[in-house]
This record gives structure tokens, sequence and C-alpha cells, in this order.
């Protein structure tokens, strides 16, 4: 082993076996799954959506070309937008900073990939200073870069879960490090741009750590009053416009399914659209939203917010991307928060020997990341994918796993 001069580990032990057989996995799953598709476009001659682990071509990058005509005209808030403002004011004042450039879609995609490169980067650096050799520690996270579904489908759909991503990751980042008005401020400004983030700021709480629990709130506050006030032509008007069109969302995609939309939904509700296709789900999804809300706050005061923090993360993650009543791949990119967690975590434990034979559930945590992070695009049944409706059963067991089984970091201490 040897230390530079600041005293750090430079790498020389291997992966650790459990990080190696995750690696593996996600290797063989995405070339199955891209295989199966060229098979069967190929040889078979089926289409959609047999040939391709993606939504359609024709609809990439729509999440945001769909707002070339509205961010121009502003500050007052255009009719153009009447039927694309699927977002919470905040998350389109995003939109709008890219269109400020000439070529935004350019400047979206180039952004969002070179992100996502350098947290693969910085994550291996990070497993080279715990020990890990250099060569294994790019291979690793390379891997897990090129294989993932997540990104290439958020990336692919033009979404801006890239960028709620971004605030989240680093979010957790100053959460793990102390800071928690950092921490509060960027779980605020994520839960503004959409609603589920909030739960994030339980890890504020849970470290009773009410007044940057309570700022966390106060930002979320903010930034709507602030870009709706950007929007125009009145904060008033703009809250309508962009209420009402929420409203039309939520009657278009939670209320209903189209069949072919349906594999690409992970959330617990699109197991009942699975189960009743070709309803209208309005009533289940008013019996829906009160149940996963007291669901959710039964189970973060009763197990999880006296978990360890990694756990905790783990948990709140889970709960974001898969209470929802309508939950897109791209949702899932949030996974690779906890799980760099728990790789840092296993290298640390393993150490020289690449043991973890007394961590129980850390093996089964992989074996579920492994699953959620690639395609599984071929688990399709009369024409109809079910890979989402899968996942999300996957979700379920990965949630309870991450109750269950304490991965309590070396020197963590529980103080408030």
């Amino acid at each position: 082993m040897e230390r530079d001069c600041s005293g750090e580990v430079r790498g020389k032990f291997p992966l650790p076996a459990i990080l190696r057989r995750f690696m593996t996995a996600i290797i063989a799953l995405t070339v199955a799954s891209w295989g199966i598709s060229y098979f069967c476009y190929r040889v078979l001659h089926l289409h959609y959506p047999y040939s391709y682990p993606m939504v359609p071509r024709q609809f990439r990058q729509l999440d945001f070309t769909m707002y070339a005509g509205c961010f121009p005209q502003l500050p007052h808030f255009p009719e153009t937008c009447a039927n694309s403002t699927a977002y919470p004011a905040p998350a389109l004042m995003v939109y709008q900073f890219f269109y400020l450039f000439p070529h935004p879609l350019l400047v979206f995609m180039a952004t969002g990939v070179s992100m996502f490169v350098a947290a693969a980067v910085l994550l291996a650096r990070a497993l080279v200073r715990r020990g890990v050799a250099r060569r294994s520690a790019y291979l690793f996270t390379g891997a897990a870069l090129i294989c993932s579904y997540p990104i290439l489908f958020a990336m692919d759909q033009g979404n801006i879960e890239v960028y709620l991503w971004l605030l989240l990751a680093l979010g957790v980042w100053a959460y793990m490090r102390g800071g928690w008005m950092l921490a509060a401020t960027l779980f605020g400004v994520a839960a503004s741009m959409k609603f589920y983030p909030a739960v994030y700021l339980g890890l504020l709480l849970a470290k009773k750590r009410y007044k940057a629990f309570f700022f966390g709130i106060l930002v979320v506050v903010l930034a709507t009053i602030l870009s709706l006030w950007i929007l125009g032509p009145t904060i008033h008007l703009a809250y309508l416009g962009v209420t009402h069109r929420l409203h039309n969302f939520g009657s278009t995609y939670v209320s209903t399914t189209q069949p072919g939309g349906i594999g690409f939904d992970h959330s617990l509700f699109s197991l009942v659209k699975a189960t009743q296709p070709g309803r209208s789900y309005r009533m289940y999804a008013s019996l829906y939203l009160p149940f996963a809300a007291v669901v959710g706050i039964v189970v973060y005061f009763w197990r999880i917010w006296r978990l360890p923090r990694i756990n905790q993360v783990l948990a709140l993650t889970i709960a974001a991307v898969v209470l929802p009543p309508f939950s897109i791949e791209y949702t899932l990119i949030h996974l690779y928060i906890p799980w760099a967690l728990l790789t840092l975590y296993a290298v640390e434990i393993a150490g020289s020997s690449g043991s973890l034979q007394r961590v129980r559930g850390l093996g089964f945590c992989f074996v579920c990341f492994a699953f959620l992070m690639t395609p599984e695009s071929y688990f399709i049944v009369d024409g109809i994918r079910y890979s989402g409706q899968l996942k999300a059963l996957v979700l379920v067991a990965l949630f309870v796993a991450a109750l269950r089984y304490p991965f309590v970091e070396t020197g963590e201490t529980q103080r408030a």
C-alpha cells in the first residue's frame, strides 16, 4: 500500500469481488437487451417495442425541444406553451436558461454528458484514494457510465431530471460532510422544480437540523415565487397557467395510460395500471395519493429516521422514484447517489482482502442495482412491455433491504 505526501492511500488493491460481479452483471444485461432487440429487428423483423430499448426514435429529445417556442417571449407567459409546460415554474427556468444560447439543445446535451463523465471520474478518484488500483477504479466507473440505461434514457429524452440529479447529488455530498444549510438549499431548489425531491429534507429532519429543514422549505417557496414572477405577466396569472397545465399533465399521464408507455413507468401505481389496462384511473389515483403519502410518513418515523445515513439516503431515494403515481425511467438516475455511497462503503469495508462476508444485504443491493440500471426491455407480453412494473417490484425489494440491513460507516456517529 502506498501513500501520497498528504498521507492518503494510493490504489494498489483489486476491486472488491462484489463490485466486479456488479460490473459483469451490468455489462451482460446491457448486451443481452441490445442484442435481443437487434435480433428481433434484423432477424425476426419485429418492430417496436421489440426492436428498441428506448422510446420510438421520433420522440428523441422531445422533453427539451417542445419548449422551443416558449421562452424567447418571456416575461409574458405565452400561449404557445399551453400544451408543453408540464413542470412547476422553477423547472421552466432551467429550460429558459438553455434557450438563451443559439444552439440550446447542443448546450444542454454537452453539459449533461460532461456532468456525468465528471461524476464518473470523481468516483474513480475516490476509489483510488481508498486503495483501489487506478486501472480497476476507472474501468469500473467507466463501465457503470457506459451501461447506464437511466442516464442514456434521460439524455435521449432531453429531460430536466439530469439537473435535478446534479442538485440532489451535490446536496447529499454537502449533507455527508455536515454542510446542513447548503444541503437544505440544494434540496429546496430541487423540490421547487419537481415535488418529490422534498423527501430529501427528511435527511436533515433525522439529524434534528430543524433550522436547515425549515430553511429548505423556505427555499422552495422563494424559488417558486421568483420563477412565477419571471414567467409573468403577473405571479398570479403565471401560477394559474402553470397549475392548469400540471393538472392537464396529471389527467393525461396519471389518470390514463398508453400501452406503449407503461413499460417505462416504474411507479407503484403502474402496477394498478398493468393489472387493469385500458381504464380511467382517476378514482384509483385519488385513493393512491393519500395512501402513498401516509405510508411514506409512517415508514419514515417508524424506521427510516433511525437508520444509518447511507440507509436513509437509499430509502428516501427509492421512495422518491417509486411512490409518485407516474415515474419514468430517467428518474432512476437518482439511484446512482446511494449506489455511489454503497460502492465507497464496500471498498472501505473490504480493504485489501476484498471480502465482505460480514456485511449482510450488501450483495442483494448490488443485484437490485444491476437490474435497475440496465434496460430489461425484453419483458414483453402480447406486444406490451412490462419492464417498468418488474423494476417497481425490484425497487420495493431494495427498499425493504434498506430498512432491514444497516450499513454503518467506519467511525460514523449519530450526533444530533
